[in-house]
C-alpha cells in the first residue's frame, strides 16, 4: 500500500511498471509529464486519466490506480486514476 500525496508520484509509479515490464520505453515518464504540463488531464468526479503526448507503444496500455485519500490534480480533486 502506497500513500500518494502528488500527481508526479502517481504518474511516475504507474509509467515505471510498465517500463520495467518492458511493455514500454523510459520515455514514458516524461511524455506523461509534458502532458500534464500542458494541460491537466483531471476532470472532475475524483477521475484523472493521464496519457503521453504522442504514443508511444504499439498496442494500448491500462493502469488503473485507486488512491487511498484524494490529492489536488491540477484545480481539481482525483482519487482514481486511468493511465
Amino acid at each position: 500500500k502506497r500513500a500518494f500525496q502528488t500527481k508526479e508520484e502517481v504518474i511516475t509509479f504507474l509509467t515505471k511498471q510498465f517500463i520495467d515490464m518492458g511493455l514500454a520505453p523510459a520515455e514514458l515518464t516524461p511524455s506523461v509529464m509534458e502532458r500534464e504540463d500542458a494541460a491537466p488531464t483531471s476532470f472532475g468526479h475524483y477521475t484523472a486519466i493521464p496519457h503521453p503526448m504522442t504514443p508511444l507503444t504499439e498496442e494500448t496500455l491500462w493502469a488503473i490506480c485507486s488512491l487511498e485519500k484524494p490529492i489536488i490534480w491540477g484545480e481539481k480533486k482525483v482519487q482514481f486514476v486511468c493511465l
